[in-house]
């Protein structure tokens, strides 16, 4: 609980704890000395979130200076391909439909400004960023960042930003027979028939309406516990830096 309370009393901490993978994300993973390791933009703050901590026999404490949760090891990508191994921030349009696939995970095809196709992948532990993904539709304009492994053409998600989501048709009802009023059926390729009076239609006859999709624009992350250490937290992004991001760059 004195975890899950941090960001509240310390504003300015970060990354402490997942409340989707209910995950402490404060204690290493691995053997270590580590204790503890609490984020923050104020030393001072750091100071005050570690005397909150109730804490098994230990030393004391050192305070650094890093360059966690500051995006540093994104490279902006402005049509060139990225390459296996470097980290970026890629606008990019996407080009299929989404697809979960085995254990959660999801992915979708997009194309750069160079006119290259890659796959963006979303795991089940990035939480909402995977939601997000599943949502997209091909023409949707993105900027994903997240590294691209060894795997050629496929860059693992940190964060994404919905540029544009434009709305789409969704038809609701198979049209009504000018001729008879009843219900027409679907005849395949070559649009409606209908069964009563055999009178035929195109596709278009179709009764569709408009859905909205703006609420999708905007910017997502993965969840705490599946963030690089590098990875810059929304919380930390202020207005400019989101616009900067949104166009595909980072601030200086």
């Amino acid at each position: 609980d004195e975890v899950k309370e941090l960001e509240r009393l310390f504003p300015s901490t970060f990354n402490n704890y997942d409340p989707l993978n209910r995950h402490i994300c404060i204690r290493p993973s691995t053997p270590c000395p580590v204790l503890i390791g609490v984020r923050g933009t104020n030393p001072e703050e750091l100071k005050d979130a570690y005397g909150h901590l109730t804490l098994e026999d230990h030393p004391g404490y050192l305070i650094y200076l890093t360059n966690q949760g500051s995006d540093h090891h994104l490279i902006p990508l402005q049509g060139s391909e990225p390459a296996p191994g470097g980290s970026y921030l890629l606008p990019a349009t996407v080009a299929g439909h989404p697809r979960r696939e085995r254990g959660g995970h999801a992915f979708v095809t997009a194309r750069g400004e160079g006119g290259f196709e890659i796959t963006l992948a979303a795991y089940r532990q990035t939480g909402e960023l995977r939601d997000i993904l599943m949502q997209l539709l091909p023409g949707d304009r993105v900027v994903a960042a997240g590294s691209v492994d060894s795997y050629p053409g496929t860059l693992n998600l940190e964060k994404i930003g919905v540029v544009e989501a434009p709305p789409v048709k969704e038809k609701i009802a198979n049209p009504l027979c000018p001729g008879c009023g009843r219900r027409m059926k679907s005849s395949g390729k070559e649009g409606f028939r209908c069964p009563r009076c055999g009178r035929r239609a195109g596709k278009d006859a179709a009764e569709y309406r408009v859905v909205e999709r703006r609420h999708l624009e905007g910017l997502y992350e993965a969840a705490v516990s599946a963030r690089r250490h590098l990875s810059r937290p929304l919380k930390l992004m202020g207005d400019e830096e989101r616009r900067h991001f949104l166009e595909g760059r980072l601030l200086p």
